[in-house]
């Protein structure tokens, strides 16, 4: 008989079976691990957030915790903050900008060219081409040199205004000269005018012809007094004295003949044209009579001057030594056979005066006096020169 230790002992009643808990495809199961322990849970404080973090059991709208054995969704792409929009502020607001405080970051301002710079170099430059016109060319460049420093200023089309201003002022000069031409200067040709002064231009009533000119009358051989410190004489009436004060004060002198000539080929002496006749006084440096001259031996120093002086006048010399006297001292003539067909005589006086001229600061004696003529009277007026002729 077999001995059963659970003899005299009542019957343990049967414990169901338990069934096996689930294990997710590859997991292994624990053999006999301990728990794992739990990690403290962060609680942070009243109305704090800690960035980067979420808080336990949060999740985002539409977002949906994977269960185990479920496929994962894709993640999305990381959220782009409001900064990172352009033209948003970092509070998310859009960026606007106001006038006088600047444009929004990365955009730049774009005035453009203005109707008034446009405006401005067009009437600038029309007033350039036009400031040859009196007073229109004034005008139009005050308009013009107006519009061009309000476009300037106005900071729209700079470049415009100031060609424009440059434009505008060159025109205004140009424009001020010929007004100034036309109203100041025009008057002294007036030929009406009855002023004696010799600057004055006097127009002849009818053309020359044969029967109106009269040579003895154009041909006068005194009716004006020329003198200066040095010397004086009576000269032609028509030439005009070409000379001014300062010169005469160093005792240059020198008379013009101006006028026309007809169709018949005679001189009319007009105050204004072309110069036919002369009579010219060159009172010679020291330095250059010492070149010339052996203290004041006239014929060495005519014969002296033929070459550098005499022979280059305008013609060819026909008679070199012809002696005279001028104002009482001797003097030598020279005649020329002019280069100029219409001239009818052409002479050179070389004299000594009496005594040296102190004529700024240079102690002056040589003397040359030319005369030209287109008039057949030439011998009467060098005779009406040296009979009038005086030393100071």
């Amino acid at each position: 008989m077999s001995y059963d230790p659970n003899a005299g002992e009542p019957a343990q009643p049967q414990q169901p079976p338990v069934p096996p808990q689930y294990q997710p495809p590859g997991a292994v199961p624990p053999v006999n691990q301990p728990p794992a322990p739990q990690q403290p849970t962060y609680q942070p404080q009243p109305g704090y957030t800690q960035p980067g973090y979420t808080q336990p059991g949060y999740t985002q709208p539409g977002y949906t915790q994977p269960q185990p054995g479920q496929p994962q969704a894709p993640q999305q792409p990381p959220y782009v903050g409001y900064a990172q929009q352009p033209g948003y502020s970092p509070q998310g607001y859009p960026v606007t900008s106001y006038p006088g405080y600047g444009a929004a970051p990365g955009q730049l301002p774009n005035p453009g060219v203005g109707g008034l710079a446009i405006a401005a170099i067009i009437v600038s430059g029309v007033a350039f081409l036009s400031g040859w016109i009196p007073i229109v060319g004034v005008v139009l460049a005050l308009v013009g040199l107006v519009l061009s420093i309000f476009a300037i200023r106005s900071g729209r089309g700079k470049v415009l205004g100031i060609i424009g201003t440059i434009l505008a002022g060159i025109a205004l000069l140009f424009g001020a000269f010929m007004t100034t031409m036309i109203f100041v200067v025009a008057p002294w040709n007036d030929t009406s005018s009855s002023s004696s002064d010799p600057w004055s231009v006097e127009t002849p009533s009818a053309a020359p012809d044969d029967t109106a000119f009269d040579e003895a009358e154009a041909a006068a051989v005194s009716g004006q007094l020329i003198e200066t410190p040095c010397w004086s004489y009576d000269g032609p009436k028509h030439f005009t004295d070409n000379i001014s004060a300062d010169e005469a004060g160093a005792c240059y002198g020198q008379l013009e003949l101006w006028g026309e000539y007809d169709e018949n080929g005679d001189f009319v002496p007009t105050g204004y044209g072309e110069t036919a006749g002369q009579i010219t006084v060159e009172p010679v440096s020291s330095a250059t009579a010492a070149k010339y001259s052996d203290g004041t031996d006239l014929s060495a120093t005519v014969d002296a001057l033929e070459k550098p002086y005499l022979s280059t006048v305008g013609g060819t010399i026909s008679s070199l030594h012809e002696e005279t006297t001028l104002g009482g001292v001797p003097a030598n003539i020279t005649r020329i056979d002019s280069d100029v067909a219409e001239t009818q005589m052409k002479v050179v006086l070389t004299t000594f005066s009496p005594q040296p001229y102190d004529i700024k600061g240079d102690q002056r004696q040589l003397f040359l006096i030319s005369i030209t003529t287109p008039y057949s009277n030439g011998e009467e007026q060098l005779q009406q020169l040296l009979d009038s002729w005086e030393w100071r």
